[in-house]
């Protein structure tokens, strides 16, 4: 197993050790497993390997060159069961679902909602018969076909529920997604156009003429996308709203002939549709910087986590923990409202360092769950105080202890922003992985001559210093 984790690890799998245990459980037949396991150290999705998915839940069978439901689709489905169920139209509901891939959005919705009838379609060949091995068992109907061309025409009118995973990634991007996506995936199932929204456009406008009286449309759409996106089904005669997960990256856009809507508020985004004010953008910027240090975590055993990197001692998990302490104190203490966390990192005996680093008897999980309990008590501050609401920080000297909430939101994004350069650097020593996120690594293609690249820039150091040329340690760098 050690073995084989290293090798996944190696050919760029985040999740190497639990992706090694469900490659080793998948058969009883060891040319069975060692086939599976070459066409996922190939680039293969492990979900095409396996055979199926977990999405909300629940099993979706998969198969080579099918879409791949992501983790953030599940708050569409969720969204789309608060609309489906919370509704006045007094009937089972006739749901649709566009751009199908696997079927695993109408499969998750037939077990929620007491539909009457549900359709899925897909352009693909190969996702229509994926789906219907999905959705049959639960009374569905697969269709091949673009868009609303693939539906039965009686369906005109009588949509209660229209579910549509749409492509929205910008052509230009595509080349930044990930190689088992951009391999192994339909360019159809990725690509949205130019700015990522041709197929929502022209979803929103074929719509209404689908759409029961009470019936709603919803499809998932980008962070930077979603006002444009609810615009195109304004334009289209449509009253829209924005539902946002910002926690899961997760942007869902509602639509339908009423301002009424079934889905509770505390899923709507009430100002999506304006630009977002500068307080918004100091909290989605600080918010960025904490996933990316959580992100460098993933994959890595319980040593890499925790081992220094540098001569202060210079840790993955320390900073995490870091991070998590100095949250508490400056969204809490400072402004009236103090955590109940027990800290003994920051007991007057402590050492200076003690919160830099994890003992053996702490877990990796207590301090990420630590962390994102700091991160719900600074949503409860940022709730009811404004960016000039005055607080102290009593651990500064007195002549500065005075500050406003615009002051410590943009000192904690700078430091998390700092702490998050750290954790990339650090990552990248322990296995060369490297990047910003992990669905956008911000880095050069797969294919770039990360060596050619290390000699230019030693050889002008040494060009600049006068040094005399040595060898060159050689990495590889992973996005």
């Amino acid at each position: 197993m050690p073995d084989l984790v290293q090798r996944l690890r190696a050919a760029g799998c985040v999740h190497a050790e639990d992706e090694a245990r469900l490659l080793t459980a998948a058969s009883g037949d060891p040319t069975v497993v060692a086939a599976l396991i070459e066409r996922r150290v190939a680039g293969e999705p492990l979900e095409q390997v396996l055979g199926w998915a977990e999405f909300a839940g629940l099993p979706v069978a998969m198969a080579p060159g099918v879409f791949v439901p992501r983790r953030r689709t599940e708050f569409l489905v969720d969204v789309a069961t608060a609309e489906g169920s919370g509704g006045s139209r007094g009937q089972r509901p006739v749901l649709v679902d566009l751009c199908c891939g696997s079927g695993a959005l109408g499969l998750v919705l037939a077990t929620r909602l007491d539909l009457a009838e549900l359709h899925a379609a897909d352009l693909e060949p190969a996702a229509v018969a994926c789906a219907q091995v999905n959705v049959a068992p639960v009374g569905g109907v697969v269709h091949e076909g673009d868009l609303f061309d693939a539906l039965p025409s009686r369906l005109r009118g009588q949509v209660d529920l229209l579910v549509a995973n749409v492509p929205y990634v910008p052509t230009e991007a595509l080349t930044m997604l990930p190689p088992e996506a951009r391999d192994h995936e339909p360019r159809a199932a990725l690509d949205g156009g130019a700015d990522g929204l041709d197929l929502v456009r022209r979803v929103a406008a074929a719509a209404p003429g689908w759409l029961a009286a009470a019936g709603s449309v919803l499809v998932e759409t980008g962070e930077e996308q979603a006002a444009t996106a609810a615009a195109a089904f304004e334009a289209a005669g449509l009253v829209a709203r924005i539902a946002a997960a910002p926690d899961e990256s997760a942007y869902v856009v509602v639509a339908g002939r009423s301002a009424l809507s079934a889905v509770p508020d505390k899923m709507l985004d009430m100002e999506a549709a304006v630009p977002p004010d500068l307080k918004d953008t100091l909290i989605r910027s600080l918010q960025h910087s904490r996933e990316a240090v959580l992100w460098k975590l993933e994959g890595l055993g319980e040593y890499d986590v925790r081992r220094p990197l540098t001569p202060t001692g210079t840790n993955l998990l320390g900073l995490v923990k870091h991070l998590a302490s100095v949250e508490l104190r400056y969204f809490g203490d400072t402004f009236g409202r103090p955590h109940d966390e027990q800290l003994p990192w920051h007991a007057d005996e402590a050492d200076p360092n003690d919160d830099m680093w994890v003992t053996p008897g702490e877990s990796r999980d207590d301090i990420v769950a630590l962390y994102r309990r700091a991160w719900a008590h600074a949503a409860e501050t940022f709730a009811v105080t404004d960016l000039d609401a005055p607080g102290r920080v009593p651990w500064w000297p007195p002549e500065r202890a005075d500050v406003n909430l615009h002051q410590i939101l943009v000192r904690l994004s700078t430091e998390t922003a700092r702490h998050a350069g750290h954790a990339d650097i650090l990552r990248e020593l322990i296995d060369q992985r490297a990047g910003q996120a992990a669905d956008a690594t911000n880095l050069p293609d797969d294919d770039y001559d990360w060596a050619a690249h290390l000699d230019r820039v030693e050889g002008s150091a040494r060009e600049a210093s006068g040094a005399d040329a040595h060898p060159v340690p050689r990495r590889t760098v992973s996005p």
